[in-house]
């Protein structure tokens, strides 16, 4: 078994974290011969397998503390494929439908979970919410397409899909299947994993404490920080970047100065004011840092894009505030300072250039 924990803010004066299990032979197994493998494989439990599981699942909740939500995640099966023999020989796999994306070699999988009602209301929603006649549910915009173990035909694509309206966080269930297309298409249902709901962010001694739960029932942990964190890390790394860019844009700025120390003294000589000086280093500094502002957010949505190009949905949450900081923040700081620090005529400006 894997276990994955993501710890998140909610609209609620609490945090909460999330623990997602879902067996460690959940993955890639050999295909067998002929077979197209697409998405997703999940094992098959017996009774005794499934009792450890749900044990392994209430000692975890235990450490969490606080009365935690469990919520079961089911996919969605299809009744008429036969299972693969697992790659360790421990038991064998059923092959789960699941929604993909098309690129340019075929298909990326997003893992689908079946819409049960104990699953929407983690996200405050009823069933009835939502068309009869919906069968997938997302927060995705690219086009999806239905794919399993062995497919004969290009995989179907998604049609009927209604938008989900929940925070699209990597480590959350955020597309799934309605128990309607479940009936209309006679696939069966699965456990694939435990939504595991605190009411707390976890600290260090339960993270600890969870990991050696996991090791003792078999689980690797996989964590992730909370959206509070990742705001902190953000901004940290926003002004660092600004520091770092206003560093080397003072050293440019001295580096041209230098250079041209003969115009400055011709201007002074001329009876330039340190009006005049300051009007011109201020717009030295302006202009070099928009240009590299500029290009640098460019180089760097091109670089996201390239990397992006299969799933550009990835891109859609836009930092607004923190371009905009370093977008007007950087050229106004170096405009500024520029003018403050270039007023005062230089020793060398008032003495003749010795040969």
């Amino acid at each position: 078994m894997s276990l994955r924990r993501s710890t998140r803010s909610v609209t609620r004066p609490w945090y909460s974290a999330a623990c997602k299990i879902w067996e460690e032979s959940v993955g890639q197994a050999e295909p067998q011969p002929g077979a197209v493998l697409l998405g997703e494989l999940v094992p098959e439990l017996s009774p005794a397998e499934r009792t450890r599981v749900d044990a392994a699942v209430d000692r975890l909740a235990a450490v969490l503390g606080g009365a935690p939500r469990v919520t079961v995640l089911e996919m969605a099966i299809e009744p008429g494929l036969d299972p693969i023999p697992d790659p360790d020989g421990s038991g064998r796999l059923r092959p789960a439908v699941t929604m993909g994306i098309p690129i340019a070699d075929g298909s990326r999988d997003v893992v689908t979970y079946v819409a049960r009602p104990e699953l929407l209301a983690h996200y405050g929603l009823a069933a009835d919410a939502f068309d009869p006649d919906t069968d997938v549910l997302t927060v995705r915009t690219d086009e999806l397409r239905f794919t399993a173990l062995e497919r004969k035909t290009d995989p179907e694509v998604a049609t009927r899909v209604e938008a989900l309206d929940v925070p699209s966080y990597s480590s959350a269930p955020t597309t799934l299947l309605t128990e309607q297309a479940l009936a209309r298409r006679g696939w069966k249902t699965a456990p694939a994993g435990w939504f595991v709901e605190a009411s707390q962010p976890l600290t260090s001694q339960q993270q600890a404490a969870a990991r050696e739960v996991a090791a003792g029932a078999g689980l690797t942990i996989e964590t992730r920080d909370d959206q509070g964190s990742l705001a902190v890390t953000r901004s940290t790394a926003t002004a660092a970047g600004m520091l770092l860019a206003l560093g080397v844009l003072a050293m440019s700025v001295g580096l041209i100065r230098g250079e041209a120390t003969a115009d400055l003294r011709t201007l002074t000589a001329s009876g330039a004011s340190s009006r005049v000086r300051r009007a011109l280093t201020a717009a030295t500094a302006g202009g070099l840092a928009l240009a590299g502002v500029t290009l640098g957010t460019a180089g760097a949505y091109l670089g996201f894009v390239a990397g992006n190009l299969t799933d550009l949905s990835a891109l859609s949450s836009v930092p607004v505030l923190h371009l905009t900081v370093i977008g007007v923040g950087v050229p106004a700081v170096a405009t500024v300072v520029g003018a403050l620090l270039a007023g005062r005529e230089p020793p060398a400006l008032a003495r003749a250039a010795l040969v």
